[in-house]
């Protein structure tokens, strides 16, 4: 809060003396570390890359593009000093405006309302123990994965490891239909699976909008359609048609 009031009363001087022409040579003197950094980067042109990742952010923007290096000065002072080491009359007027700066400050943090102050800092105190807590979470992390890599090194010296052995292909059963058959190529076998003492189930004519009243969603409504028409086919019962759906992988969308 007070790096942005710092720069707030910068980007203030600059905008006044913007609206004069001739733009006038100004020094600006402040006893910011902060203002006095972001100033230089604008100078380097090197703001305007890592705008993005600085706070105060719009003020910086609007700093970038009001600041003529070649008339604009910043001049750093040092902060709370008294008048008696003044070396000299310039030394004097830069303490003499440092001091009415701070009246100034002070005279406007009263203004604010107690309300207001009390939420900032409790702000202030919220992003330095989310702070804290991120890096506390990312050491946990970074610790995590050392660890996990000692394992996973250690696990690799042994001659059989479960971390490197393939995982064996299911056993293809073609006794009824091939058991490894996927999508469309399983849906055709099902539609030629006749078994002995075939008999057809009755048919039930219904629009598919009845269907997605089911209270699990259209996508189970729709697979049980498609599951009561292929059951028609031949003789088998809805319950081992629908596990058969989902074991063959017919319908990727069903539930059951």
């Amino acid at each position: 809060m007070v790096a942005h009031a710092e720069l707030f009363a910068v980007v203030i001087a600059a905008m006044k003396a913007n609206l004069l022409d001739p733009i006038p040579c100004v020094e600006f003197v402040t006893d910011a570390s902060y203002v006095c950094k972001i100033i230089r980067l604008i100078e380097l042109g090197l703001v305007m890359p890592i705008l993005h990742k600085l706070t105060n952010s719009e003020l910086i923007f609007k700093l970038a593009t009001m600041w003529h290096k070649d008339k604009f000065k910043v001049i750093k002072v040092k902060s709370h000093r008294k008048f008696e080491p003044a070396t000299d009359r310039g030394d004097l007027w830069t303490i003499a405006g440092n001091h009415c700066a701070d009246l100034a400050a002070e005279a406007a943090n009263t203004l604010v309302p107690r309300e207001i102050q009390m939420l900032v800092n409790e702000l202030v105190k919220h992003v330095e123990n989310e702070k804290m807590t991120l890096r506390d979470h990312c050491h946990y992390l970074v610790d995590l994965n050392v660890k996990r890599g000692q394992l996973i090194d250690a696990l690799k010296d042994r001659p059989v490891s479960t971390l490197i052995r393939p995982r064996q292909e299911a056993h293809r059963d073609f006794r009824l239909f091939d058991s490894h058959a996927m999508g469309q190529e399983a849906l055709d076998e099902m539609l030629k699976f006749h078994p002995p003492d075939y008999v057809t189930r009755p048919g039930v004519q219904c629009e598919d909008e009845v269907f997605h009243m089911c209270l699990q969603g259209a996508d189970i409504a729709k697979t049980f359609k498609i599951s009561v028409t292929v059951s028609n086919c031949h003789k088998m019962s809805l319950p081992t048609m629908m596990h058969r759906t989902k074991v063959i992988g017919v319908f990727p969308g069903s539930k059951f």
